[in-house]
């Protein structure tokens, strides 16, 4: 399934997270989560704490990579 690079899908020098760090936060947040209660807005909101950076830029991205880690459990 690709991936929508929204606003910046790779890392162009700007200091912030690679799709596949992107990738390996959302499965840890995820894992230790509730799957019922759980919004992608909090999980991005968790991001971008991690991170230390606003992740607006990567939304689609992020939501993305939410669904195929959703998907395929």
């Amino acid at each position: 399934m690709p991936m929508p690079v929204g606003g910046g899908g790779f890392d162009v020098g700007g200091g912030g997270p690679s799709d596949a760090e992107l990738e390996g936060a959302v499965q840890d947040v995820l894992r230790n989560a509730d799957l019922n209660t759980v919004t992608k807005r909090e999980v991005r909101r968790t991001l971008e704490e991690r991170f230390g950076m606003d992740l607006m830029s990567r939304k689609a991205t992020i939501n993305a990579v939410i669904d195929m880690v959703l998907l395929s459990q």
